[in-house]
């Protein structure tokens, strides 16, 4: 892998892990909001099932596992060979899980 890859995975690891953090705290707020009597939310069904936060949680957990993913890769493993099929794995695997949440949420969205 190049420099400037690892570079710009770096960058977009360290750019989504805050809004991620806050994201996935805002799910967790709100699911034990629609689990409990305490309400810290006022309506946290709503809230937990919203489409934009979905999107805003799909569309930073892509980049952040695939470029944090690369990066393991780099640091970890030393062959190239090996280096190079567990990129295309990697790759592979994120861009079936893109595309299937993707046509999940389209199924979802449909009237």
């Amino acid at each position: 892998m190049s420099p400037r890859l690892l570079r710009l995975a770096l960058i977009v690891v360290e750019f989504t892990s805050l809004p991620l953090l806050v994201v996935w705290m805002v799910y967790v707020i709100t699911g034990y909001g629609m689990l409990t009597p305490l309400q810290l939310i006022p309506n946290p069904r709503a809230v937990h099932a919203d489409r934009l936060l979905r999107i805003t949680a799909l569309a930073l957990s892509l980049p952040h596992s695939y470029f944090g993913t690369l990066l393991l890769i780099a640091r970890r493993v030393r062959s190239g060979t090996w280096r190079s099929i567990y990129t295309a794995v990697s790759t592979s695997a994120i861009v079936i899980l893109a595309v299937s949440l993707a046509l999940l949420e389209s199924h979802l969205a449909a009237p």
